[in-house]
């Protein structure tokens, strides 16, 4: 009797550690390299699709878990990684980072701050910028074994626009608040691995910012007032102001590194949901090297290589492809709420 109820015991044992290894098992087809990968959220939920990357055809649309992001990360050997900003969109916030190895067909969830929302690699390690509660942002860091260690809290960071990172130093462009004139002011934080936080009030003229991007040794930032865009140009080691280029358009929406110090810009306006424009511009020369007509409102760039460029426009649901040049490739039917393409590998 006390042999049978050993035996039996096991096989619980057995049964319940099954369970727990399936559930990060993932039911998906095997993914070509150099496929194409893009993450959506719909009805409550967060989705990777594979796709072709000749046709832009779907080949599998995989179901990952709850929650809403804007952007999915590919490490050196191939993982995804998925920081879920919220459960629904909106609030509740939430502070799981999902990771999702394609060629093993598992995810492994890893708890951080809240509102995990911009991840970076360094080595063998992930550095996940958290949102927190909008005022103090949080930096972790997630080691070979998906073990997470807060680094640091940026006491009174402010509200994040947007963040990039030259493999070195992760900079941040966020909001200044003045609670005494009730005023906001772009500043910008230079962030080391380890904590080390700078922290530069651009210009308290300046209103608005929406994005950054390292180009080669310089920090471009994204600002506007009223009708008129500007880019200012800084060093991205003193973080000293060196020019700025300004344009007629309503707003800098997104700063896409390129090549040799050529950036793309669009001027997508959330509030208007259109921006049929992608700028090209040479940072170093100062100068607007072509501009180019969209058939859609581009809302995202992402470089897929060295002479492609997707981009996003969620309110028709439509990806395109262009090539080195800005020509439209081909175009394709895609899910809601998708921003950003990885190539696997």
């Amino acid at each position: 009797m006390f042999k049978k109820l050993i035996i039996l015991v096991i096989l619980m044992i057995s049964i319940v550690g099954l369970g727990a290894c399936n559930k990060d098992k993932i039911e998906m087809d095997t993914v070509d390299s150099n496929s194409l990968v893009y993450g959506n959220y719909e009805y409550g939920n967060f989705f990777l699709s594979i796709v072709n990357p000749e046709n832009l055809k779907t080949n599998q649309k995989i179901k990952i878990t709850e929650g809403w992001t804007d952007n999915i990360n590919q490490d050196k050997l191939g993982k995804i990684w998925i920081p879920i900003v919220s459960e629904d969109g909106s609030m509740p916030k939430d502070n799981r980072v999902v990771v999702v190895d394609l060629k093993n067909k598992t995810k492994k969830e890893i708890k951080v701050g809240d509102s995990p929302h911009y991840i970076y690699f360094k080595n063998s390690k992930a550095y996940v910028v958290c949102d927190e509660d909008g005022i103090n942002p949080s930096l972790y860091r997630v080691d070979e074994n998906f073990k997470s260690t807060k680094v640091k809290t940026i006491k009174k960071g402010g509200l994040i626009n947007g963040v990039t990172f030259d493999g070195e130093y992760i900079y941040l462009l966020a909001n200044h608040v003045d609670y005494n004139n009730n005023k906001q002011y772009p500043m910008i934080e230079k962030l080391s691995l380890n904590g080390k936080v700078v922290k530069k009030i651009i210009n308290k003229k300046d209103i608005g910012n929406n994005a950054l991007s390292v180009v080669g040794n310089k920090l471009v930032v994204g600002l506007q007032a009223g009708k008129r865009a500007t880019l200012g140009v800084f060093d991205k080691d003193t973080l000293r102001r060196l020019k700025d280029f300004t344009y007629m358009e309503d707003m800098v929406g997104q700063i896409l590194p390129i090549k040799n110090n050529v950036i793309a810009i669009t001027n997508y306006s959330k509030v208007a949901a259109e921006g049929n424009k992608i700028t090209f511009l040479d940072i170093d020369q100062n100068k607007i090297i072509k501009i180019i007509s969209t058939k859609s409102a581009v809302e995202s760039l992402s470089l897929v290589d060295d002479n492609h460029i997707f981009y996003t426009d969620n309110i028709k649901e439509i990806g395109a492809l262009l090539d080195e040049n800005g020509k439209e490739i081909r175009s394709v039917k895609i899910p809601t709420q998708v921003y950003n393409i990885v190539q696997y590998n």
